[in-house]
């Protein structure tokens, strides 16, 4: 009996394993979608990605339908005209570096305002733009240039009511400036350039520029405000240590008055800048290297006409502020200030509101169960008391 046992115990796996071969067993097939394997089941393998055929022992790569992936790429492979896995070659592998480094390069319009964002943000706790990339750098740069006006207007006082403090804004260039009263030409002014499209005619290779008219001024009209200005601008716009080297070599000549320098350097961020000294009058222009970090998002590919037009709008976006000698009023990075808080209050109530209405909906639905619940309790009650009447009745009689 014990024999015989065994000997049916072992012809139901080899039937077994002879059914399991058969339903893995295959053929491929194609349809309007591709070409791809099918079992004798039905089933195909898809989502498998790499996939060794029993027929031939090839690899072969398919996608999430299960169709065969043909000349394409999977990992440090390749996929050949006929699906099958097949190692890249050096020159394919070096194309692959070349045209990541392309996608890269790209600008992807909503990739550059956020980082912009970021880097206007990060700024506040720092003294020098630490950014490359013109919208980046100019988001920095404008948070360097309400603190060093703010800075001067507050140091100025009431004191010196012939000096004015004042904006101007174009979709060319966004300026900051101090000038004495009733002349046109500027003591001291910081100017971003919005124009980033070398096409067009307005386009000047500098993201920022800072001008001083030294010769302006005289000791007892707030000058050394003004060199403070200028420094931070300076330091601001070139480097802590670039900055400063610049600003003591550009004063020194100055203070010569008759002078006539031409200067060109690197920030310490690896932007590029240029310097020049006519008389009393220097200049800093600063020429972003629009190096982009390394980085493996991809959506740089999808690119648009549209994007574009969106960086460009983003760029031009005037900023209107005015710079008022004397107490009693709001510089502009005070103002931005007082915008965020607003920003941050008005969304922290709007998250609020939406608690409070989640939680006004769950006690309303709980309510209306617990006024079911009672109501089915109740009707169960009079049932039974009903049932129980009639039953009384059918003994009495």
């Amino acid at each position: 009996m014990k024999k015989r046992t065994l000997k049916i115990s072992a012809l139901t796996a080899l039937l077994s394993a002879a059914a399991a071969g058969t339903a893995f067993a295959g053929s491929w097939k194609t349809d309007a979608f591709g070409t791809y394997y099918e079992n004798d089941n039905g089933t195909r393998p898809a989502y498998a990605k790499t996939w060794v055929c029993p027929d031939d022992g090839m690899t072969y790569v398919f996608d999430p339908d299960g169709y065969l992936i043909i000349d394409g790429y999977y990992g440090t492979f390749r996929t050949n005209s006929s699906g099958q896995l097949v190692e890249k070659t050096e020159e394919q592998l070096a194309k692959e570096a070349v045209e990541k480094a392309e996608r890269v390069s790209r600008p992807n319009p909503s990739k550059v305002a956020t980082e912009a964002k970021a880097a206007g943000t990060a700024a506040k706790q720092l003294t020098a733009a630490a950014t490359t990339t013109r919208l980046a750098y100019q988001a920095e740069m404008q948070i360097f240039m309400d603190r060093a006006f703010a800075a001067l207007r507050t140091a100025l006082g009431d004191d010196y009511p012939n000096l004015i403090g004042d904006t101007k804004s174009t979709s060319i260039d966004s300026t900051y400036f101090y000038r004495v009263r009733g002349d046109s030409v500027y003591t001291l002014s910081a100017s971003k350039h919005l124009v980033s499209s070398e096409t067009n005619p307005d386009y000047t290779p500098y993201a920022f520029s800072v001008t001083y008219d030294r010769g302006r001024l005289s000791s007892d009209s707030g000058l050394d405000y003004f060199n403070e200005a200028f420094q931070t601008l300076v330091i601001a716009a070139v480097g802590e240590t670039a900055g400063q080297e610049l600003y003591d070599t550009l004063m020194a000549d100055v203070l010569d008055g008759t002078s006539l320098l031409k200067l060109s350097g690197t920030t310490d961020t690896g932007n590029s800048y240029t310097a020049n000294c006519v008389g009393n009058t220097v200049t800093v222009q600063v020429t972003c290297s629009e190096i982009v970090p390394e980085t493996e998002d991809e959506n740089a590919e999808g690119e648009t006409a549209e994007g574009e037009s969106t960086e460009e709008a983003v760029e031009e976006t005037p900023t209107t502020s005015v710079i008022t000698v004397g107490a009693g009023q709001s510089s502009t990075a005070e103002t931005e200030a007082s915008e965020e808080t607003t920003d941050e209050g008005t969304e922290e109530n709007a998250e609020a509101s939406e608690e409070t209405s989640g939680e006004t909906a769950v006690e309303e639905t709980a309510n209306e169960t617990e006024v079911a619940s009672e109501e089915a309790a109740a009707e169960t009650e009079a049932a039974a008391e009903e049932t129980a009447a009639e039953e009384t009745s059918a003994e009495e009689a």
